[in-house]
């Protein structure tokens, strides 16, 4: 509501965030192995929370850091270093980040609609989600509308999907992301993205994703969201491959 302009000292400061997230649960049968960021017994659960520094360090480059506190432990869900003003609409990032693998992956706990994670993203990329350290480029399409691709290259330390035993095994993500304001108040966005690398075995997993996000918001105050996720992944083991999909799709209404 008011605009009031840092001086001094105070100028050098980065936007700092604390977000926290506590549920309840119910199982009839309590959860068996690792279950990330969701509820993982009958009870309280604390799902995490979530500290958060953010500033642009100079006109070139802008950093971003993001804690996870757990009961137990911490961890940096991410934390990137993204150029501003590189020519041709490109942009590179570095550091550790959520692989834009689909559209879910790259959301963070308080952005997630729901108290836990689909059992499509957790299937296939694992309870903690599809972040590593690595590098992306991007460059931003002068269309009409926002068209945006994408290239990353990482670590390649996700299990059983890219965790191959060679120093040189390292997971390679492309998305391609668009998004059009079909009118005042509705917006179609689709990505395509593909993630490949080497597995456990030695041999190439690969997995596709494919999500539609529809958004209808004639006010602040209300709307609809459809967001609707597909995963289609072909990982070849020693002896055989295994080819498998799945489909995840959610509707949020806001009145």
């Amino acid at each position: 509501l008011w605009n009031v302009p840092a001086k001094g000292k105070a100028a050098l400061l980065p936007d700092i965030s604390l977000i926290g997230s506590l549920v309840g649960g119910y199982f009839r049968f309590e959860p068996i192995g690792d279950q990330g960021e969701n509820p993982y017994q009958t009870g309280f659960n604390l799902q995490g929370i979530e500290l958060a520094f953010q500033s642009v360090i100079d006109p070139y480059v802008r950093g971003d850091i993001f804690l996870l506190f757990h009961e137990d432990s911490v961890e940096i869900e991410e934390a990137l270093l993204t150029t501003l003003s590189l020519p041709a609409n490109l942009q590179i990032r570095a550091g550790k980040m959520l692989a834009r693998l689909g559209r879910e992956n790259t959301r963070h706990l308080e952005q997630l609609n729901f108290v836990d994670q689909s059992r499509t993203l957790r299937y296939f990329v694992g309870s903690e989600g599809f972040s590593e350290l690595g590098g992306e480029i991007s460059v931003l399409f002068p269309f009409s509308w926002f068209s945006e691709l994408s290239a990353e290259v990482l670590q390649g330390e996700n299990e059983e999907n890219f965790d191959g035993g060679h120093k040189g095994d390292f997971a390679y993500v492309g998305h391609w992301k668009n998004s059009v304001d079909v009118t005042d108040y509705l917006t179609v966005q689709n990505g395509l993205s593909g993630a490949f690398g080497f597995n456990d075995t030695g041999n190439l997993t690969q997995i596709y994703a494919t999500d539609l996000y529809l958004r209808w918001r004639p006010s602040e105050r209300r709307g609809i969201k459809w967001q609707t996720e597909y995963f289609l992944r072909s990982r070849e083991g020693s002896l055989n491959r295994e080819t498998e999909g799945g489909i995840t799709s959610q509707v949020i209404g806001q009145w």
